[in-house]
């Protein structure tokens, strides 16, 4: 998704940006048709967050050369053996995946990644968090976890004895081992191969495990903790369940400023949110090196 259907996002933000013609952005998105790509076996490795780098350079670049006259198919999503086709599962459906598009606008439901990991993890980090807060646990007070997801996540995050920084990003058992112990994985410097083999952690990380379920939707998880003495601790989490507007803004400038300092991550701010005023005098800043 990030590499694939992220190249789509960036084309139509970097046209906008541009200020591109209709006819230009409908070229600049069939030039992005034929450059999205990204293997989902890199999980794990450098390549995952290149496939984020991929999709804005490819989606700026294409923006960058409708600009300039380059031409490309404008149906290239949608048309035969177009992206929608080869790259969706049965063929897609480019008339329900269009449906009600400059009409229905789903920014409000953006789901923002709080964590330096899997986005498949982050249901289950939210509900240990909340499990941990709201009983003051500690993790020599912990028996078990159980984590319930979605069986789609288990062939996506569910490294189970991750060796390196990059592949602790797709373990559920690792990553709450750490939201157990209170570590910070919202910060990328959490996420070291140092981490993989804190004894602490990797004890705490043994006596977690990731279930399937198929009841249970995409967006959510469902924590059962048990406790060496006391009640067991269950608990259910969605992503997709609205979250208070001052909570998502607080969240989502601690995360920034722990990615790239609070000075930068600040600035950042201020000009996403001049953006609707100055978009190309903003964007050109945003992309300077």
């Amino acid at each position: 998704q990030t590499s694939t259907a992220g190249c789509f996002g960036a084309t139509a933000a970097a046209a906008r940006l541009l200020g591109l013609s209709a006819e230009q952005a409908r070229h600049a998105l069939g030039i992005a048709a034929t450059r999205a790509s990204g293997l989902k076996s890199q999980f794990g490795t450098f390549g995952k967050p290149y496939h984020a780098g991929m999709a804005a350079a490819n989606g700026i670049e294409a923006a960058l050369l409708a600009g300039q006259g380059f031409v490309s198919r404008p149906d290239g999503i949608e048309c035969e053996q177009g992206f929608g086709a080869t790259h969706a599962a049965a063929g897609g459906d480019p008339t329900e995946a269009l449906a009600d598009l400059g009409k229905t606008w789903r920014l409000e439901r953006v789901q923002y990644k709080f964590h330096a990991c899997c986005h498949g993890t982050h249901a289950a980090l939210e509900a240990l968090a909340e499990a941990r807060e709201g009983s003051n646990l500690s993790a020599d007070q912990i028996e078990s976890v159980e984590i319930a997801i979605n069986p789609r996540w288990l062939r996506v995050c569910d490294i189970a004895e991750p060796r390196t920084g990059l592949e602790a990003k797709f373990s559920y058992r690792l990553t709450a081992a750490m939201a157990l112990s209170r570590q910070n994985t919202g910060a990328l410097s959490a996420f070291t191969d140092a981490a993989c083999r804190d004894p602490a952690l990797v004890a705490l990380r043994d006596r977690v495990r990731a279930v399937g379920d198929a009841g249970i939707a995409d967006t959510a998880a469902r924590i059962v903790i048990r406790q060496r003495a006391g009640e067991a601790l269950a608990l259910d989490y969605d992503l997709d369940a609205p979250m208070d507007g001052a909570m998502k803004t607080a969240k989502l400038r601690e995360k920034a400023a722990a990615l790239v300092g609070r000075d930068r991550a600040r600035a950042l701010w201020d000009g996403v949110e001049r953006l609707e005023n100055e978009p190309a005098t903003v964007f050109a800043r945003l992309i300077a090196p």
